[in-house]
């Protein structure tokens, strides 16, 4: 799930692993992580745990423990989107590894690019 940091303008990633129990950050610029950005991970973390327990079996979901996840890290102050792109892109394919180069995120700037050409969004 994409979350939003308003004040900062940067986008992370928030996901839910079934099997582990547990939940995953991706973000691309975790240097500049701060107590804001910890509140907005719990808000997730209550949101999703919530979300879990109305909709599925699964067990305790408030109590999962959260892991900030090794993954690229822009180069810039502005990628961050792409990157979250980039990080649902990557880990669709069940990838044990989460891994690319700046250069993919500039591709997927230019796949958005092209949808809203084409119409598509």
């Amino acid at each position: 799930m994409p979350l939003h940091e308003v004040h900062r303008k940067h986008w992370l990633l928030f996901g839910a692993d079934l099997t582990a129990q547990e939940y995953s950050i991706y973000d691309s610029s975790s240097a500049t992580a701060d107590a804001d950005r910890a509140n907005l991970v719990r808000y997730a973390q209550v949101a999703m745990g919530l979300a879990l327990m109305h909709h599925s079996n699964c067990v305790q979901p408030l109590q999962w423990d959260i892991k900030y996840r090794e993954c690229p890290e822009q180069d810039n102050g502005h990628d961050c989107g792409l990157y979250v792109m980039a990080f649902m892109d990557v880990l669709s394919m069940k990838t044990d590894r989460l891994y690319f180069d700046p250069s993919y995120a500039r591709h997927m700037r230019d796949l958005c690019l092209v949808s809203i050409l084409q119409g598509k969004v």
